[in-house]
């Protein structure tokens, strides 16, 4: 490593390094202990202590030393500064005897964290740092001569020793050090006054710096460093290599120095590979290759250019002979491989030698088509949905909505209210901008539609008075200090959008004839919501235009204060849950591959007896009792749905959390939307077949029984043996209210495991209730009772 000037303080594992062209040592060295109190640990300890007079207490009046005199300490400088810095190296030293940090070998600060020094002396048994003066003023014709002195030297009596001789803190040689002894430059001299001397004492443990880097002629003094790193407890690498030194804070370090070049590096090429063999003899090679290299590593001489130092000795001679060699009495060195030579006779026979391998044949992996929306039990609803899709995208909401403006402008008196209000645009101008804005917040119109039709016991599929005081106190409408939207104002306002004019088209005759004169149909909830604008917005002249009237009262009071079910959009459920391949096979009941696909790999679209025993109960119960009407029996009709769902026992138990609510939710939510509700009532007010399979995933997405798996772990056959025993309180299995049971909350299983439970119990619960046991169930039973059910229903049975 290159030199490092300065160190780190208070960091023990780091590396502190002394630079100043050290002297060759050639082995780890020790650690500069008793506080190094020297220009080298000056430097080391990356800031000085301040400078202690003779008692040992910093005066106050001693300025501390700065960084730059480190610095200058390491770098190259003139001959006329050199005395000065010399001077003032010798000063610090003694301050820094006093007060070098822990990590430095000294006592540290009793008080603090042990890295700002102590007034307490070195212990004089660990290694020192000297500060030497020229050798002309020792009287010693060499530095090396005071190795032998060892860590007790001290030149003349001045008191050039510093640290490591028992501390000079309030004795005449520590005096002597802090105030420094002036010492000549001398040219003659090649080394510095400063000397490491390590323990214990001897020449080959003494590290000289140099005066003058630049004059030194030695390179690998120059770029000399010693460094210092700390030794982690448990670490034996160093075992029998390099020695670990004691500091006093009870650490111990290692000690790297740098100079000259130990070992160098050398290119060492490949060795060419011998000749192919062309003899007998050469093949067996009976002999050990000959290798001059080994015995020139083993016995390097003068000449020697490979330069390998240490160099490796040859392996230890074994104490036998392992091969038929000529020599075998002997133990020396040429006896080994030194092979007899053997008659060899060959000769030739055949052998039948049969092989067998074995091969991993890879299966090409089967081609089998993806599932698909457009392969599914969902894709009548291309031909059924009027917007010809799987999901009411806006297109239909669009028509729709025009459906609804043609229906309500066809209305005299509403056409005439809305081109008389106040505003500075003309009579067509305050109807086209009237239009405009309702299309613009026609999704949650129909939406709070839909959801507070069902909430009443009248129809589900019109508004009923109190149906609309429900939405209107909701959303805030009704001010009782109005002048015009009181609550008796709001009751007018639904018996004028009630209110049938005479007809005029067949059309107008059709509607007429379908719409209940006492509940809001689908384009008379848009009429009303633009009398209630006016009467709370614009006739109070809280806004200027009918336009800005209808949009505060969306945006401050409609949108805000809805019901979250009401403008929940019910594609996201088809989109993430229902269009599945998994909810697909639980609808079709086929689950078997061979039975799934053909041998092509493209799906067979088999429809197993689970299928066909919904087809059966969905025929079954969209018959009314007693046959009903013709219209009637082609679809499922709302209290049908209901009375189905009654049977199974769950929506008059207050802890089941389903309610006619929820029932009535998914019944709504599983139809495509009907763009004329009243040409197309029948498809408008009931549940097709596909309709009937997505209410039924919707009931078991927020179906309240505990898993079938659950239910048959607490000892019980199925659903309805669980709900009998619930009902009779003989069980401690309650019905769950899980959050994943909420419309909007986070599921947390596949939607196929909830269908097929669900259909399991639903598919018992029939079943008993036609007077068979729940013991006897099997699905091919259930099939064969659900198509007999239809016939008992259109009997009245």
């Amino acid at each position: 490593p290159g030199s490092m000037v300065g160190g780190l303080s208070g960091e023990p594992s780091s590396a502190m390094s002394v630079s100043g062209g050290l002297g060759s040592l050639p082995s780890m060295a020790s650690s500069i202990g008793g506080g190094a109190p020297s220009v080298a640990g000056s430097m080391m300890s990356g800031r000085l202590a301040p400078i202690g007079g003779s008692s040992g207490v910093a005066s106050p009046n001693r300025a501390f030393i700065a960084d730059t005199a480190n610095r200058l300490l390491a770098t190259e400088r003139p001959e006329s500064v050199h005395a000065r810095l010399e001077d003032k190296a010798k000063e610090v030293a003694a301050a820094v005897a006093l007060g070098a940090p822990e990590t430095f070998g000294g006592f540290g600060n009793e008080d603090g964290d042990g890295n700002k020094g102590s007034m307490r002396a070195p212990n004089p048994n660990y290694p020192v740092t000297l500060m030497m003066p020229k050798v002309e003023q020792l009287g010693l014709e060499h530095y090396d001569d005071l190795a032998g002195a060892g860590a007790s030297s001290v030149a003349g009596g001045q008191g050039m020793m510093a640290g490591g001789g028992g501390g000079y803190a309030g004795s005449e040689a520590g005096e002597s050090l802090a105030s420094g002894m002036h010492v000549e430059p001398s040219a003659s001299s090649r080394y510095a006054p400063l000397k490491v001397v390590l323990h214990p004492a001897g020449p080959r443990n003494c590290v000289n710096f140099v005066s003058d880097l630049t004059r030194e002629p030695d390179v690998a003094k120059r770029n000399s460093s010693l460094v210092m790193f700390e030794h982690i407890p448990g670490a034996k690498v160093h075992e029998g290599l390099f020695p670990a030194y004691p500091l006093p804070n009870g650490k111990n370090t290692f000690y790297y120095h740098t100079g000259h070049t130990l070992v160098e590096e050398v290119r060492v090429t490949p060795d060419e590979l011998p000749d192919r063999p062309v003899t007998l003899e050469l093949a067996l090679q009976i002999a050990l290759p000959r290798a001059d290299v080994l015995h020139k590593l083993a016995k390097p001489d003068a000449n020697d250019n490979l330069n390998y130092k240490p160099m490796p000795a040859l392996c230890p001679l074994p104490e036998k002979h392992t091969l038929d060699v000529n020599a075998p009495d002997t133990l020396e060195r040429e006896a080994f491989g030194d092979l007899c030579i053997r008659n060899l006779q060959f000769g030739c026979f055949e052998q039948m030698v049969a092989k067998t391998c074995e091969e991993d044949l890879v299966t090409p992996a089967r081609f089998l088509e993806p599932y698909s929306v457009h392969k599914s039990v969902f894709v009548p609803r291309l031909k059924l949905a009027d917007s010809r899709d799987f999901y009411d995208r806006t297109p239909v909401l669009l028509k729709m909505f025009d459906n609804d403006w043609r229906h309500v402008t066809n209305k005299v008196k509403f056409t005439t209210f809305v081109r008389t209000t106040p505003g500075d645009d003309s009579p067509e101008e305050k109807l086209s901008k009237c239009k405009e804005v309702l299309k613009d917040y026609y999704d949650e119109l129909e939406g709070a539609f839909r959801y507070y039709s069902i909430m009443g016991t009248g129809d589900e599929f019109s508004m009923q008075l109190n149906e609309f005081t429900d939405f209107a106190d909701q959303c805030m409408l009704p001010d009782a200090k109005s002048k015009f939207c009181k609550r008796a104002h709001i009751d007018t306002l639904f018996k004028a959008a009630n209110f049938e004019e005479k007809a005029e088209s067949k059309e107008a005759e059709m509607v007429a004839k379908l719409n209940d004169d006492n509940a809001l149909s689908r384009f008379e909830f848009v009429e009303i919501i633009v009398r209630v604008a006016d009467a709370k917005f614009l006739k109070e002249k809280i806004c200027d235009s009918l336009v800005e009237a209808i949009t505060v009262m969306f945006e401050e009071f409609i949108i805000p204060n809805l019901a979250p079910e009401s403008t929940l959009d019910v594609s996201v459920f088809r989109e993430e849950r229902l269009y599945t391949d998994d909810v697909d096979d639980a609808f079709r009941g086929v689950w078997d591959e061979h039975l799934k696909y053909a041998k092509d790999g493209y799906r067979t679209l088999a429809k197993g007896t689970q299928f066909k025993a919904l087809e059966a109960l969905y025929d079954a119960f969209r018959m009314e009792i007693g046959g009903g009407t013709i219209i009637s029996r082609k679809t499922m009709q709302m209290d049908q749905w209901m009375y189905m769902l009654g049977l199974m026992g769950i929506m008059d138990d207050e802890d089941s959390k389903f309610t006619l609510r929820e029932g009535r939710l998914c019944y709504v939510w599983a139809q495509m939307r009907v763009i004329d509700d009243f040409k197309d009532v029948e498809k408008y007010e009931s549940l097709n077949f596909i309709d009937f399979l997505e209410a039924l995933a919707r009931v078991a997405e927020g179906f309240p029984l505990p898993a079938l798996a659950i239910i048959k772990a607490n000892g019980f056959r199925s659903g309805v043996e669980y709900m009998g025993a619930l009902k009779a309180d003989q069980t401690d299995l309650m019905l769950t209210n899980r959050p994943s049971r909420d419309y909007m909350g986070v599921k947390t299983r596949p939607l196929a495991t909830k269908i097929g439970d669900f259909l399991d119990f639903l598919f018992r619960v029939v079943h008993v209730h036609c007077g068979y046991q729940d013991e006897d169930y099997t699905l091919e039973r259930a099939l064969d009772v659900f198509t007999k059910l239809k016939k008992r229903r259109k009997d009245g049975m």
